[in-house]
């Protein structure tokens, strides 16, 4: 894994990646934090970065537990509920030596992420990659070979008709959630309305009944016959 923090390149400590000590690697899955790390009181330390898609080491101990019962897994002491941030741990990584894969740059752990973005022969693969093409290089060559790929032309030019197709198709969810929400309340009027209808239609058969009763005392008759 690529290190993190942002500290510069002077007072590396010459380390490879296989001498990072075990109390700079995350207690969940065992590799070398990257960016924000979390540690439990007695300073273990956990990933809390996360990554695209991807949920941190700290938030998945945190979501797996009881809320409020979230432990360290390995001492097993109860994780405060705010988080503790491990900047000791973060600045240590940050100082690591780190040789880039691709270019065999010499760097810092926390130098490496600016670098991994701009290396210019990391791998690359052409972005109509799912439409077909083939192409892989580096990154140096992508745009070069983009500019005359028909399928990477034709993407990008289909790209703000699918943007609008999603944005269209959440306005439609979100229309259709707001039409059921009203034919719901609709329905509920409707038979507030019949409630209220019924009562009326009692109610004017009482009023009739009592004027009847009325009338057949004024004619002296028994109301009850």
């Amino acid at each position: 894994t690529t290190g993190g923090g942002g500290s510069g390149g002077t007072g590396a400590v010459e380390a490879t990646d296989d001498d990072v000590p075990s109390h700079l690697q995350c207690c969940v899955c065992w590799d070398c934090p990257i960016g924000k790390i979390e540690q439990c009181a007695h300073g273990h330390i956990m990933c809390a970065e996360v990554s695209e898609g991807l949920v941190s080491c700290a938030a998945q101990i945190r979501k797996s537990a009881m809320p409020r019962r979230a432990t360290c897994p390995t001492c097993r002491h109860k994780l405060p509920a705010e988080p503790i941030r491990a900047l000791s741990a973060e600045t240590s990584l940050a100082l690591l030596r780190r040789v880039c894969p691709h270019c065999d740059l010499v760097t810092t752990r926390g130098d490496f992420r600016t670098h991994e973005g701009a290396c210019p022969k990391e791998p690359a693969r052409c972005s109509a990659a799912p439409d077909g093409c083939a192409w892989t290089g580096l990154v140096v060559d992508l745009r070069a070979h983009e500019e005359a790929c028909m399928r990477a032309a034709v993407r990008a030019q289909v790209a703000p008709l699918r943007t609008r197709v999603v944005e269209l198709e959440a306005l439609d969810t979100a229309k259709g959630v707001e039409i059921g929400l009203l034919a719901r309340q609709l329905m509920a009027v409707q038979e507030r309305y019949k409630r209220l209808k019924r009562r009326v239609r009692e109610s004017e058969d009482d009023v009739t009944e009592l004027f009847h009763e009325r009338d057949v005392r004024e004619d002296g008759g028994d109301p009850a016959e």
